[in-house]
């Protein structure tokens, strides 16, 4: 049954595949840079050691800035791609919904009662629509942080990662303190 289900998502998505494409590859460079703007900071604290330079600060902190501005516009055209496919699939539905009703016999909408088909056709499609680009999103963005994070994190401190994973995964697994 899930295999349906995703085998019918993939048919949705099948037309769009390079604008999905095109938003996950933005996800990449937005945790790229996610993981690069952390580790050139530590590289100007540890020039900063070496010897004090201010305009060698003012460089590496307009360097810094370049890199955020850059991810910060990347990430905003990767969710206007991946929330765009969204849209274009909730366009297509609505397309292929309307197609099927025009098809219908006129006591078929009577039995089952306008208000219930336009509920329908409105709230469940806009859900449709919400649920492909979040998910996407989300999912793509999630494999990619970890995908990414860890390596960085594992390259400067093995046992701290492991520290940090298994605090995260205790605090996970506790119930909530009550304040």
């Amino acid at each position: 049954m899930a295999a349906l289900r995703l085998d019918l998502i993939g048919r949705y998505l099948r037309p769009h595949r390079r604008t999905v494409l095109l938003g996950a590859i933005a996800l990449v460079v937005v945790n790229v840079l996610r993981v690069t703007i952390p580790m050139e900071v530590r590289s100007v604290v540890d020039e900063l050691q070496e010897g004090f330079s201010y305009a060698g600060v003012l460089r590496q902190a307009g360097w810094v800035v370049l890199l955020a501005s850059t991810m910060g516009v990347i990430r905003l055209a990767s969710r206007q791609l991946i929330f765009g496919v969204g849209r274009q699939v909730e366009v297509d539905l609505r397309q292929r919904l309307f197609e099927h009703m025009l098809r219908q016999e006129p006591d078929w909408i009577q039995s089952k009662g306008s208000g219930e088909v336009i509920s329908r056709a409105t709230s469940d499609v806009e859900n449709i629509r919400r649920l492909l680009g979040f998910a996407i999103l989300s999912l793509t963005n999630t494999l990619l942080a970890y995908a990414l994070t860890l390596p960085a994190m594992l390259a400067i401190d093995p046992w701290l990662t492991l520290a940090a994973v298994r605090s995260a995964r205790s605090r996970k697994n506790s119930p909530p303190s009550a304040t």
